[in-house]
């Protein structure tokens, strides 16, 4: 009886995983195909055969379809672009390596998805930057370059990957409103270059 009971468990948390897997994708999209202001959650919910309760027992709102789309996916798959590099290639590629990679994630979503994401309600509370994938592989750049003696023993690794980060939020944040002129790619690998400089040994 008990390995019936855990058989089922395991049913409804695949089921539970497939519905807001497809919720989080069928949204991202719909928000690219049609514009963010356009979609409401029932549509999302309508799209995906689930009902609206459904919908917010996986996700708060439309914008925490994008956060989470931006962290488990673009952060994600930024981060996992780096692993292979780490402890092979110098800081500075590294940052530029997992720039491009966000860079790539960003531009497919397009700057109104993102001005959605980065500018939307300042009442909802996002996951705590230390959870996010981002963190953790501007974390692992940055230990990796202090133990080739790439990084300065000046600051701490905590205050150089809050630094970096925050340079990285300051570059999206200014190509959101210039984006109809800059090239993500070409606005932000130089600011990126002189933010290692910044920290370099």
């Amino acid at each position: 009886m008990a390995a019936k009971g855990g058989e089922r468990m395991n049913s409804r948390q695949s089921q539970a995983k497939r519905n807001r897997d497809k919720l989080l994708f069928a949204g991202v999209e719909m928000f690219i195909e049609r514009g963010y202001d356009a979609v409401t959650v029932d549509d999302i919910a309508a799209a995906c055969g689930v009902s609206k309760g459904a919908f917010y027992h996986h996700f708060s709102s439309k914008r925490n379809v994008l956060a989470t789309y931006f962290e488990e996916v673009i952060a994600s798959q930024a981060a996992e672009a780096i692993v292979p590099h780490v402890g092979l290639t110098d800081t500075a590629s590294l940052l530029a390596l997992y720039t491009r990679a966000i860079d790539g994630g960003m531009a497919k979503l397009g700057a109104d998805l993102m001005r959605a994401f980065f500018l939307g309600s300042s009442t909802e509370r996002l996951a705590n930057v230390r959870d996010v994938g981002g963190y953790q592989a501007i974390e692992r750049i940055v230990i990796a370059g202090r133990q080739r003696g790439e990084i300065s023993e000046r600051h701490s690794i905590a205050h150089c990957v809050d630094f970096i980060l925050a340079v990285m939020a300051g570059i999206y944040l200014r190509w959101l409103w210039n984006s109809d002129r800059l090239s993500i790619d070409d606005y932000a690998l130089p600011i990126m270059a002189t933010a290692y400089e910044a920290i370099a040994a």
